[in-house]
């Protein structure tokens, strides 16, 4: 069976690193699952996700100059069978002036669509904007309000 990028392998693993883990598959072909293509999260230890001896399936998505596979747990499915996320996720501002001002406003965006990149960039540009003229207003209230000394 000849193995090629994006194709899906079976193979047992021979060895966890701090960086990654080596699969052995087909018997004699090597590959390693770099750590962050284990999970989708965060993953801080590769012995918390695989272990020695385990059987993994994973999909191929390189093949280096020597023959070594380049392996990845997350995309073995592919992105469209992946679950969307319905809710816009909003994290809680840092201070009362970053991000939204008003409970209302948060309870709107929560439950809309999700934006666009165009529609993200502009919101961004916007806050970012308000948070620069905050601290100039800031700056210049302690330096006496700009006048010459």
């Amino acid at each position: 069976m000849s193995i090629e990028v994006g194709s899906i392998v079976t193979g047992k693993v021979v060895k966890t690193t701090e960086f990654g883990a080596f699969v052995e598959v087909e018997g004699k072909r090597r590959g390693l699952i770099h750590i962050s293509q284990i999970a989708d999260t965060y993953v801080k230890r590769v012995e918390d996700h695989l272990k020695v001896n385990d059987s993994v399936t994973a999909k191929v998505i390189g093949i280096a100059k020597k023959g070594n596979l380049d392996l990845s747990l997350k995309e073995r499915e592919t992105p469209a069978a992946r679950p969307k996320n319905e809710e816009v996720k909003i994290s809680k501002p840092l201070s009362p002036k970053a991000g939204f001002k008003e409970e209302e406003d948060r309870r709107e965006h929560r439950s809309a669509a999700p934006f666009s990149f165009e529609d993200k960039l502009a919101r961004f540009m916007k806050e970012s904007q308000e948070k620069i003229q905050d601290m100039k207003k800031n700056l210049e209230s302690k330096r006496g309000g700009g006048k010459k000394r």
